[in-house]
């Protein structure tokens, strides 16, 4: 219990920085450059106490101290969404608790960046391995397997591309969650991600394009807590 209970701290705690990491990289800057964290809208250098992981949006009342902007929702609830999912992967053995941390950050960071930017950055992918450890049953797909998923996604992205739908960014997450869930699997995921975003589609703007990783993210999530 006492390792759980860190472990979903550090979640929390993580979850901040991974946040701070990829704010910081879509404009450009080094994550740990400059050394302060600040506020988005008036520049100003935070307080300890205000970059504490969901209490210090709450302590703020959900505006920043000095130019009373409104503070984006998504960081705070970000974090607490970590913390909750740390709290429902999470064993007693450290090993596990460190895959699912490093795979929660992952999908946080891919998430965060197409959410802000619609960008995905492909280093980022190679967070997702500790899939390998996750999944009960993992091994090396079979040929068929491969063939199947990889005709699946080329159907996928003949069909959407051109459309300007799909993105490359989310081909590419596909085509690493196909290797390690399967072709079967991957095609549940990729129609949960499109029931996940489905009613933002009916309240968005013909005008906007919705980015379509976060939902891909979390129904990746769903999909392993509640797949057999």
């Amino acid at each position: 219990m006492l390792i759980q209970s860190l472990f979903i701290v550090l979640a929390t705690c993580m979850a901040s920085f991974v946040n701070l990491c990829a704010y910081r990289l879509g404009q450009g800057q080094s994550p740990l450059s400059p050394h302060r964290s600040y506020c988005e809208h008036c520049r100003r250098e935070l307080s300890w106490w205000q970059l504490l992981p969901i209490l210090g949006y709450l302590f703020q009342v959900g505006r920043c101290r000095f130019c009373r902007q409104a503070i984006n929702p998504y960081w705070p609830l970000s974090e607490a969404g970590c913390g909750l999912l740390m709290f429902c992967c999470s064993g007693t053995g450290i090993l596990h608790n460190a895959l699912v941390l490093i795979f929660l950050m992952t999908l946080l960071f891919i998430a965060t960046t197409d959410l802000l930017y619609q960008v995905l950055y492909p280093l980022s992918l190679l967070g997702l391995t500790p899939l390998a450890g996750l999944l009960p049953d993992w091994h090396w797909l079979a040929l068929s397997d491969i063939l199947i998923g990889t005709c699946f996604l080329i159907l996928i992205g003949l069909l959407t591309l051109p459309r300007h739908g799909m993105g490359s960014g989310d081909l590419m997450y596909l085509a690493v969650i196909f290797f390690f869930f399967g072709w079967y699997q991957g095609a549940l995921l990729l129609l949960s991600a499109c029931l996940l975003i489905l009613p933002c589609f009916a309240l968005a703007r013909a005008s906007i394009r919705l980015p379509f990783l976060p939902a891909l993210c979390l129904a990746t999530i769903l999909v392993l807590l509640f797949s057999p």
